[in-house]
Formats: structure tokens, sequence, C-alpha cells
């Protein structure tokens, strides 16, 4: 079988896809970066639009890359996840400590106890299976730190040397080695 002339090897399928719609005409990366931009509103945009397009164009290709048509689907999943922040109603600002309603706090708090019955939980099954050892790694050590040298002449590096050498025990003797003739 030999390749129709629309395969994914100039990966026109992929990231550099060209897409036209109404409010936008040009390669699928671009608009992405523009809508990133705020340059152009993703909600005049249709996915369904774009994903259509898409479709049509694969069907035609007797060959598809698969490089090219990840580039797609990650750049269609980044529209889609753009598209339903703009959708979804924006958080309320946090309330201050005094206005917290009730409920709000009752819910916290039932998730703070759902936290520590899963901690429980996963303690209560290593308890069994008779991991009782939990292992802390040590802090990355601080290597900035430094010594202040500013108080130190060499008179007092001398003495801090001889004490240190005075403490130290003495080598044993070295065993003397007899040679017979």
């Amino acid at each position: 079988m030999t390749p129709s002339p629309l395969t994914t090897h100039d990966r026109t399928v992929g990231a550099a896809y060209p897409v036209t719609l109404p409010a936008y005409e040009g390669p699928l990366d671009l608009l992405l970066q523009l809508i990133e931009k705020h340059e152009l509103d993703i909600n005049e945009i249709s996915l369904v639009a774009v994903t259509d397009q898409y479709l049509s164009t694969i069907e035609r290709l007797e060959e598809i890359e698969p490089g090219a048509l990840a580039d797609f689907l990650v750049i269609a999943s980044k529209l889609l996840y753009l598209k339903s922040v703009s959708l979804l109603p924006k958080p309320q600002p946090p309330l201050d400590d005094e206005e917290e309603d009730v409920g709000d706090a009752l819910i916290r708090q039932l998730l703070e106890y759902r936290q520590f019955k899963q901690a429980a939980q996963m303690l209560h099954e290593r308890e069994e299976q008779g991991l009782r050892v939990y292992v802390r790694t040590a802090p990355k050590p601080d290597l900035e730190r430094r010594l202040d040298m500013s108080n130190v002449d060499v008179h007092k590096l001398h003495q801090a040397l001889r004490r240190v050498l005075n403490r130290m025990p003495s080598d044993p003797p070295m065993p003397r080695v007899k040679t017979y003739p």
C-alpha cells in the first residue's frame, strides 16, 4: 500500500494543524497561545468544530504518526480545560473567621476527620503487615554555614592542634624483624 499524499509526516495534523473557525483561522498551537495570553476569548471558539475538522482530516489519512496525534491531544485537552474553567463559576473570596458559616465549619471539620481516619487506617495496615518502622530521611545539610574565624590567630590554632595530638593514643612500637645470617 502506497502512502497517500495525506500523511502526518509534515505534522499538519499535530500542533500545526490548521483550524478554520468564524473567530479564528490558523494553526492549532497558535490558537492555544492566543487564548492563554487572553488575546482571544475561549468562549468564542467552538471546540466541537475544531474536533470535527480534525476527525474528518484523520479519516482521510492512510498513515498517522503517533507524535502528531499526541500533539493534537495535548493541545485539545488544554483548550478543553481552559474552556471548562471559563464556564465554571468563580470561587467566592474567603470569608473572615468571624463570618465563617456553621455549615462550612462542619464540612471543614469532617474533611479533616476523614484525613485522620485515612492516616489511622494506613498505620493500622502497616502494623498488621509487621511494618513497625517508619523511616524519616534526614534533612539536607546546610552547606552555606561557615565557621567564624575572625578571633582565630596562628598561635591559637597551634595550641588547639597540640591539645588534639596529646589526646591521641601513641602509636604502638614497630615490631622488630630479626634476620639470621
